[in-house]
């Protein structure tokens, strides 16, 4: 049995996904950081690439089998970061991948362009982390309030639509001594989004992961971000930040439309940030609408806390049955 790559251009504690697959693989395994690193390093021994993204080299990869363990449910959820050269490139270099739901076994063989048999529906690996979790076990300071919101805007390229331009003092005013809103960057943004210290508004950097967040929130608040199906995965009602949502359409292409899904929990909320704020508070009463259960029951699947198992034993038969033999060809 072959040596298995395990790859994501991000470090291996933040390509969630991909760590939940690492650590039930206990076979021969190495992680490189950087999808063409990860390439120059084939050898022989070499059975199993298992990556995040889809990868980005062009020399043939000779007999080493490629799965995709994308970072988002359905692959590239709302669309792709870069150009349909290098997409169509990339995802010739897979040879499987998995899935969730039959919905998203759909949109991963239309996007990665293999049978439905190439794209299993294992599960959502880091999805067993929240199995059996409630409000309180990620030890956040959302535990700590009756009604906690999670705010988790997804990452903005410089094409993108900016974020939408919250007045963050005026949802301070408006938050009761039982309510706090946490606003949490994603991985890849930088800078502050609330600028300021404020009473009931708590802002948290991209260096911590989100998932304990998600498990001590009551509603989560997010965009065009995947997060909302980490959400789904612990029942949790989301509020669907729709500001910008033309231009990131025209910038990313989105699968479906969501907003419209939605009825009438979507907002503009720059502006609107006493609607916004009801809003959030309603769905914490009310818990999970219509259009939750929906996309949760399209694209979330069944969390059982054992899907990294499957996708881990799934990769061991892929190095037995490669056994090693890879080359790296021109």
């Amino acid at each position: 049995m072959g040596k298995v790559i395990f790859t994501s251009n991000r470090p291996l504690e933040r390509a969630e996904n991909l760590k939940a697959v690492w650590d039930a693989y206990d076979g021969e395994k190495e992680f490189i950081q950087n999808i063409p690193k990860a390439c120059a390093a084939l050898s022989p021994e070499t059975s199993v690439f298992v990556t995040d993204c889809t990868p980005e080299w062009s020399a043939t990869k000779g007999d080493v089998k490629t799965l995709f363990v994308s970072h988002g449910v359905t692959g590239k959820l709302y669309g792709l970061n870069f150009s349909v050269e290098e997409h169509e490139r990339g995802c010739s270099q897979v040879d499987y991948a998995i899935c969730t739901t039959p919905y998203t076994q759909g949109k991963v063989m239309g996007e990665v362009g293999l049978p439905a048999d190439r794209v299993r529906m294992l599960g959502f690996p880091l999805h067993d982390r929240y199995f059996g979790k409630r409000k309180g076990d990620g030890s956040t300071v959302l535990s700590e309030f009756k009604r906690a919101y999670l705010y988790a805007p997804t990452w903005r390229t410089r094409r993108d639509p900016p974020l939408p331009r919250i007045d963050w003092r005026k949802v301070d005013a408006l938050l009761g001594d039982d309510e706090i809103i946490v606003v949490k960057r994603h991985m890849c943004t930088q800078h502050p989004i609330v600028n300021f210290q404020l009473d009931r508004v708590k802002e948290y950097g991209n260096e911590l992961p989100s998932a304990p967040f998600v498990m001590d929130c009551d509603v989560l608040a997010t965009d065009f971000s995947s997060i909302m199906f980490d959400a789904y995965a612990m029942c949790k009602p989301v509020v669907l930040v729709t500001d910008g949502a033309d231009g990131y359409l025209k910038s990313q292409g989105m699968y479906e439309d969501y907003p419209s899904w939605y009825g009438s929990r979507h907002i503009d909320v720059e502006g609107n940030e006493e609607r916004f704020i009801d809003m959030l508070r309603d769905a914490c009463e009310n818990g999970m609408g219509e259009a939750d259960a929906r996309c949760a029951g399209m694209v979330v699947g069944e969390i059982d806390g054992h899907a990294s198992e499957r996708v881990a034993d799934f990769v061991r038969s892929l190095a037995k049955s490669t056994g090693g033999k890879s080359s790296k060809r021109a």
